[in-house]
């Protein structure tokens, strides 16, 4: 739990520098940082509460690998973005309005359940790899061909959700994180044979996508919005200012006080937001969090004597991450579900990784003490 710790003291002490120096009462940030503390204690409760009753108390790689820890709740997390993208497609093709998850304002570009088409794409960026993970895992092998092919409709309706956001962050982050995973089965697992065959895969998939999108009459959206859009320029004016805004607050002007200094204008960056927010310290600190949140990933996508699910997996979250930093270059992601799920799956894997390897030597000592004492005797 020590990263979720790190976050809770990285936030309460950019809250605090933040807020003393904008001219805050002592009294309101009492009462905020109370309310967070409490907060913050029961989602504490809750996460151990949930692990212990799946795991029974019961560590190792149980907790990813099979049913306990926090397996249930990725796999809620894969099949709850299939359903989303599932009655995203079905609200692109009737052309529903708004009630039912489309935004004229957006001109039919799908937003359901999100409240914006920039958020629902990337929000099914790391279900999709999740599930190529567990397509690619040999050990399933055994379930059949109903289990496969189940699978591959998921991921077929997860390519097309992506498509039908029509955003172009959702676009580069799925580009990066498909990179970054393929890059990843090569490097870290040797799958060169595989790796040629997901790319041959991508491709048809872009291709549905394109006659999906075409049969619709939607192409031309897609074109307009991979266009450079006018709106670009105050975009890219905003984080100028940003930048120099930043030179004279070195605590930072606050949590959710960003777009107060610019006339309520959005950076439309992750890291400027982080900057602006949490000052230099915080910024420093949280790239460290997602530095040493990225290493987890790598350390277990790059471990031999781990199940091969677990590396696929890890190496799936390692893309996911990868393509949502990208992501957040162009729009900010703080505030995103996905921003916090990432990491979570990340160190619960990395956790019971480490308990498994821990568990197995322990097992390995015990058996060899065992058998040395029975020559001995």
């Amino acid at each position: 739990l020590w990263p979720l710790f790190i976050w809770v003291v990285v936030f309460l002490m950019g809250y605090l520098t933040a807020t003393i120096t904008s001219g805050t009462s002592l009294g309101d940030i009492f009462h905020l940082g109370t309310l967070f503390f409490k907060f913050t204690v029961l989602c504490h409760l809750r996460l151990l509460m949930s692990g212990a009753g799946w795991t029974g108390g019961a560590g190792g790689e149980a907790g990813m690998g099979t049913p306990g820890g926090v397996e249930p709740v990725l796999r809620a997390y894969v099949w709850g973005a299939v359903a989303m993208a599932a009655a995203g497609l079905v609200v692109f093709c009737g052309q529903i309005d708004q009630i039912a998850g489309v935004d004229t304002r957006y001109t039919y570009r799908v937003q359901l359940f999100s409240g914006d088409p920039n958020v629902f794409g990337p929000y099914l960026v790391p279900a999709f790899f999740l599930m190529l993970a567990e397509l690619q895992d040999e050990e399933k092998s055994h379930l059949g061909r109903w289990y496969h092919r189940v699978t591959m409709l998921g991921l077929v309706i997860l390519a097309l959700g992506v498509a039908v956001s029509v955003s172009r962050g959702a676009y580069a982050n799925m580009v990066v994180a498909g990179m970054v995973y393929l890059a990843g089965l090569v490097f870290f697992m040797g799958r060169v044979r595989i790796t040629l065959q997901m790319i041959g895969a991508i491709m048809l998939t872009v291709t549905l996508a394109l006659v999906v999108l075409g049969g619709m009459g939607r192409l031309d959206l897609v074109a307009e919005r991979l266009r450079f859009m006018d709106y670009d320029n105050q975009r890219f004016s905003f984080q100028l200012q940003a930048l120099h805004y930043i030179k004279g607050h070195f605590w930072g002007v606050g949590l959710g006080r960003s777009e107060f200094f610019s006339g309520n204008k959005a950076v439309h960056n992750y890291f400027l937001k982080l900057f602006l927010e949490y000052g230099w310290l915080g910024f420093a600190l949280v790239i460290l969090f997602i530095t040493r949140t990225i290493a987890a990933a790598v350390v277990v996508a790059a471990k031999s004597e781990v199940s091969l699910l677990s590396r696929l997996r890890a190496n799936a979250l390692l893309a996911a991450m990868a393509g949502f930093l990208v992501n957040g270059l162009v729009v900010d992601t703080l505030g995103w579900r996905i921003a916090w799920i990432i990491p979570a799956f990340i160190w619960g894997l990395s956790d019971s990784v480490w308990k498994s390897v821990e568990g197995s030597h322990h097992v390995h000592t015990n058996i060899t003490t065992t058998t040395n004492h029975q020559e001995i005797g």
